[in-house]
């Protein structure tokens, strides 16, 4: 397996990213705050929640948390809303994230906040998560929509938590939760958003989730096996995540059949077979990445009518690069690096393309002169190929270029004046190709050496 890394999810783009789903409904709260206090000053709480939440602000004892209002609603991380008796306001949010807490005590208090929508206690120290808050006298999980409790050191298993009958969206992403999943998540029943990447989690990906799930995250993980069939039957499916884990087998054609995914990451891992020919019927996939694996055979035509970021790299992909695959006008990431294409690089470029990689592969021909049609292009690596001929001037037309590595092929001849135009480029690398263009490379250099690596 290759080294797991920690990434950020995003889906994201892809639909709202879980994080930002998060932070948006978080941050709906606090505008909605905002707004009211704009207008008027706030509510004050009754005396039972005012009460609270001078007991948490004792347990977090944090001199970085600004509780010096009168009024608990004015403190950072608290959002509150107008009571239905608009006689007070009642707590409906709790931001309290990079804090330090690592006292599972705060949940003394937090549980007893029967208003509360939306927990947010990510990247703290918190190892366990008390007695209080999973058992049946937490009534704060009564109506709780939001629960965010990623980045902290919780080693838990998924099965301790019960009694979210609301919860919407929940982050434990970055612990140690451990636990085979199989049969620990259909305690959720209106969960739309759920991100468990980077945990220990074991056994196969889980169908037993509620139907209506929308993002699912669960890279990073001890997951193995093939990929279920039943996960065809989440249809509302936006995101799936299963990079970084120990799967096998081929990705299913069937899956193409969730008509809502637009982001499908299955990297990292031992899938094989061949990328799915019904990939290009998918009109929703914006991103989908299955580099890191063992997939044969060649790429398929059309592969990138619809999808904004493709990344096949590091597979044992063979035969020729699709005419039309760089052609793409939503097209703006593909990454092809370290495979077996063959062939000459296709020459119809979009103009809206950001980043090209098509190293270590077995590349023939020149690189065509429509590379200055792709005038958005800000990474190029056609490194580590058999590419032959003349650097091409029309370069000079990718205004927007800061990475340019044409190293170890055949090129030769002169580095055209175009080259030196291009005033956002920051690495430069054309070692190992003939060495007619040595020279011309020093001269180079002489325009703009604080300028360029190389």
């Amino acid at each position: 397996m290759v080294e797991r890394r920690r990434r950020y999810c995003s889906c994201s783009s892809h639909g709202l990213p879980l994080p930002l789903l998060l932070l948006s409904f978080f941050s709906f709260l606090c505008l909605h705050a905002s707004f009211a206090a704009a207008a008027a000053p706030p509510l004050r709480l009754n005396s039972t929640q005012e009460s609270i939440l001078r007991d948490l602000s004792r347990a977090v004892r944090i001199a970085g948390w600004n509780t010096t209002a009168s009024n608990p609603c004015l403190w950072s991380g608290i959002a509150c809303s107008p009571s239905d008796s608009s006689s007070f306001s009642v707590v409906t949010g709790i931001a309290l994230s990079r804090y330090g807490i690592s006292n599972s005590s705060v949940f003394a208090s937090i549980c007893a906040l029967d208003t509360l929508l939306s927990l947010d206690l990510s990247r703290n120290s918190l190892a366990d998560l008390g007695d209080r808050f999973l058992g049946p006298s937490c009534s704060m999980k009564e109506g709780l929509r939001s629960l965010n409790l990623s980045s902290n050191q919780l080693a838990a298993s998924l099965g301790d938590l019960s009694g979210f009958p609301r919860l919407e969206v929940l982050d434990l992403s970055f612990n140690h939760v451990h636990g085979n999943l199989s049969t620990e998540l259909g305690r959720f029943p209106q969960l739309r958003s759920l991100n468990l990447s980077t945990n220990g989690l074991n056994g196969g990906v889980p169908t037993s989730m509620v139907l209506s799930l929308e993002e699912l995250v669960l890279s990073g993980n001890h997951l193995r096996g093939p990929i279920p069939p039943g996960l065809f039957a989440y249809a509302d499916l936006v995101m799936l995540d299963l990079s970084q884990n120990n799967l096998t087998g081929d990705v299913p054609d069937e899956l193409w059949k969730l008509n809502k995914l637009e982001t499908l990451l299955v990297s990292g891992n031992e899938l094989s077979g061949a990328i799915p020919g019904r990939l290009p019927n998918s009109t929703t996939m914006s991103r989908f990445a299955a580099n890191q694996n063992k997939f044969t055979g060649s790429i398929p035509n059309g592969i990138t009518e619809h999808v904004k970021m493709l990344d096949l790299s590091y597979n044992q992909l063979s035969g020729k690069i699709p005419s039309d695959l760089f052609a793409s006008l939503v097209l703006e990431t593909i990454d092809l690096t370290s495979n077996r294409l063959e062939g000459a690089i296709p020459g119809n470029i979009s103009a809206k393309l950001f980043r090209l990689r098509l190293g270590m592969n077995l590349l023939t021909g020149s690189i065509p002169d429509s590379i200055g049609d792709a005038s958005k292009l800000a990474y190029l690596e056609l490194d580590n190929n058999n590419l032959s001929g003349p650097i091409p001037p029309q370069l000079g037309k990718c205004s927007e270029l800061a990475l340019l590595n044409l190293a170890s092929n055949g090129l030769h001849g002169q580095v055209p004046d175009q080259i030196s135009t291009l005033e956002k480029l920051v690495v430069l690398k054309l070692q190992m190709n003939n060495p007619q263009r040595i020279y011309q490379k020093y001269i180079f250099f002489s325009y703009k050496p604080e300028h360029i690596k190389s």
